[in-house]
């Protein structure tokens, strides 16, 4: 006869009493994913973290009656029911865009990693977030490097290019902002004022006064609806742009211009 493994299996005594469900708790709680137990011989869930609920809508009592087939619906559910049950041939499953149904019957596309607790083969742990957190982070990141790119024509352009490159590094840097409009003021050889160089509204004045730079923070944020403190605000409220940025250029000591984007 088989010998026995419940007393052994972890998992059994894990959920056995109450003490050890809270310690599960506890732990689960830690996970910023949702956390679910899925039953090994029965199409129904053992236990969850809080932050499945939170996914999901559902509260703890209806765990007793929620079957597998309700958390993943449709044949596509299913087919990733079924390569979660395979999980036992191997250390681990990972399936994207799986379609998951929440209390409210909505079905959001959910990853997740399932991992086979032994032995017995009695439960399987289940870690899921919502697909959208993985596509949201490759879209930072090709938008990180898609910047990275155009710091490097930038750089680039200014080496080759020295001082004539700055419409383009000023076009450059409208791409990378995805501003409506980027400028310098830069300091003029022949007067204590700054030029405007780049592409503003009518709005926005052409010269700069020294002065007004003198008291200037290094960085200034704006939007639209928020009163005005300095020139260049008052300006892009009158050409009702929604958000301005300024950066000083230079040295605590020497500004050479202010970036405005």
């Amino acid at each position: 006869m088989a010998k026995d493994t419940s007393s052994t299996n972890p998992l059994a005594r894990l959920f056995k009493t109450d003490p050890y469900r809270e310690l599960f708790y506890t732990l689960a709680d830690t996970f910023e994913s949702a956390v679910l137990v899925l039953s090994g011989t029965e199409p129904r869930l053992i236990t969850c973290n809080h932050q499945f609920l939170l996914l999901t809508g559902y509260a703890r009592k209806d765990l007793e009656t929620l079957t597998s087939s309700e958390l993943f619906p449709g044949e596509a559910g299913h087919q990733a029911l079924e390569a979660i049950a395979e999980c036992w041939n191997a250390t681990e499953c990972q399936l994207e865009e799986v379609p998951f149904q929440t209390r409210s019957g909505d079905v959001i596309p959910i990853d997740l990693e399932a991992h086979p607790i032994v032995p017995g083969k009695s439960a399987i742990l289940i870690i899921a977030q919502p697909s959208q957190l993985r596509n949201a982070a490759i879209a930072r990141q090709q938008a990180e490097a898609e910047r990275l790119h155009t710091v490097l024509k930038i750089t680039d352009c200014i080496l080759d290019q020295g001082e004539s490159a700055l419409p383009t590094v000023l076009s450059y840097a409208r791409e990378m902002f995805h501003a409506s409009h980027t400028a310098l003021y830069r300091v003029s050889p022949s007067s204590p004022d700054y030029i405007l160089l780049g592409s503003l509204p009518a709005e926005f004045p052409e010269f700069l006064q020294a002065s007004a730079l003198g008291t200037l923070p290094k960085a200034t944020a704006w939007t639209l609806g928020q009163r005005p403190e300095i020139e260049l605000q008052k300006a892009a409220r009158a050409a009702e742009i929604a958000h301005l940025r300024t950066a000083l250029v230079g040295e605590q000591d020497a500004w050479i211009g202010l970036f405005a984007v």
